[in-house]
């Protein structure tokens, strides 16, 4: 692709109506954090894909259970390894990541970002964000995990720590968390909203 192609591309996609809504929002300040996960085909961000984005907004100290996010992302290359880990089939419902992307930002905007390990799914947006529109995530973000050993070590994160004890699953024991729909999307993005909310 030459130049002056690629520069009209880029164009084209900064501009349009959901990258240019989501880039202005953050002319102003927002109370709102965004608890969210992905499910995905792997751990390595550069060549694995998202299966499923699922979030769920957050104000104050309420979950709002009926301002939630969830789709399912076509996959360019479906494999049964993919599918059979995450228990997805591809259906109707099932939408190409470009679709899934740019909705995202609309239901994001300039909110807090928080997840469990949430560099990771921060990283996997990016990859594709980049790919098909140019740009990253501006976000300001909050790692629960982070939270938690700062819990436990007066508000520090220590050189060693056992890293096992902070996981979703061991938190949620701890803190008496239900773990249900588990390793789903949104399942996950409400059980993170629930331990954000004991760590706070």
């Amino acid at each position: 692709m030459g130049f002056f192609s690629w520069f009209n591309t880029y164009k084209k996609t900064s501009e349009l109506p959901e990258v240019k809504s989501y880039l202005e929002s953050f002319k102003g300040n927002s109370d709102i954090f965004v608890v969210f996960d992905t499910e995905t085909t792997g751990l390595n961000p550069s060549k694995d894909q998202m299966v499923s984005i699922g979030a769920v907004k957050v104000i104050g100290s309420s979950i709002l259970v009926n301002d939630s996010f969830y789709f399912e992302i076509k996959q360019p290359n479906s494999s049964n390894e993919g599918v059979s880990v995450h228990e997805i089939i591809e259906n109707q419902k099932s939408k190409e990541v470009n679709w899934v992307l740019l909705e995202f930002l609309n239901f994001i905007k300039n909110a807090t970002l928080v997840g469990h390990h949430v560099a990771f799914d921060i990283e996997m947006v990016n990859q594709a964000l980049i790919k098909h529109f140019g740009i990253k995530l501006k976000n300001i973000s909050i790692d629960t995990s982070h939270l938690a050993i700062k819990k436990d070590h007066y508000g520090k994160i220590p050189d060693a720590y056992k890293r096992e004890n902070y996981t979703l699953d061991k938190l949620c024991e701890k803190y008496k968390i239900e773990t249900k729909d588990r390793h789903h999307a949104l399942g996950d993005a409400f059980i993170t909203a629930e331990l954000f909310f004991k760590l706070k």
